[in-house]
């Protein structure tokens, strides 16, 4: 099965809080902070696979694909989350990295500041040309920042992945579209953490082809790394 975790309208015109807001506006999907969504898709899910259950069907499925955000693939296009959700979680997190006001302030290079009222920050001018280096401490925010973007989305794939394990057992494939770093170049599109779900409940990751690779003549590559580990294993029998 594949299923779409976004909610619908109506539970984002519900929640305002929730929703992904950017500088054009707001995203039609739910912040990746947002716990009143992560709660109510895991409460959704547990309902769809009590209904497989109730109803026999479960016999034939062997697992699911779970999709959310923008396109269903998880990754936002647009811009920096400042919604009260985002800004939430992403305060979570810098809790949870620096030991204190102290620290924080040390780190990014300021005189004031706080991790009960740190702000994300607004997107750089140059995000959309992949911009990959800053300069520390001054821009060590925005290094924060991105590196919370991938970090929360990964853990909340795997949050969803556990929980249907829970519910399932651990022959019950669980798989996501993810780590996209072949054809995403923004670096705030929070596919750079797939290290965070190796050791997750992930059963595997699925990959759309590559946009300019899907014509006569193109190889037709993925988006996403795949088969390294394989091919490193069957490099090494070879040689031994």
């Amino acid at each position: 099965l594949e299923l779409n975790l976004n909610p619908p309208t109506a539970w984002l015109a519900e929640h305002p809080d929730e929703v992904v807001k950017i500088a054009s506006g707001d995203a039609n999907y739910p912040s990746i902070g947002s716990r009143a969504w992560v709660d109510a898709a895991k409460t959704r899910l547990a309902a769809l696979i009590e209904h497989l259950r109730q109803s026999g069907a479960i016999e034939g499925v062997t697992g699911i694909t779970l999709t959310a955000l923008e396109d269903g693939y998880w990754y936002r296009a647009d811009g920096y989350d400042s919604s009260t959700a985002g800004t939430a979680s992403f305060r979570e997190w810098l809790t949870r990295r620096y030991a204190g006001d102290d620290a924080l302030r040390a780190s990014w290079g300021e005189a004031e500041g706080s991790l009960d009222a740190a702000a994300v920050p607004a997107r750089t001018a140059d995000a959309d040309d992949g911009a990959t280096f800053f300069a520390l401490p001054a821009e060590r925010r925005w290094v924060d920042y991105l590196r919370y973007v991938s970090e929360a989305t990964a853990d909340v794939i795997a949050e969803f992945a556990t929980h249907v394990k829970s519910l399932t057992g651990p022959s019950f494939l669980v798989y996501a579209p993810y780590g996209f770093g072949l054809e995403l170049s923004q670096n705030d599109a929070g596919h750079f953490a797939l290290i965070n779900l190796i050791d997750s409940d992930i059963d595997g990751f699925i990959s759309p082809l590559p946009t300019l690779e899907r014509g006569l003549g193109t190889p037709g590559g993925l988006t996403a790394v795949v088969g390294f580990g394989a091919m490193l294993t069957a490099s090494l029998e070879w040689a031994l």
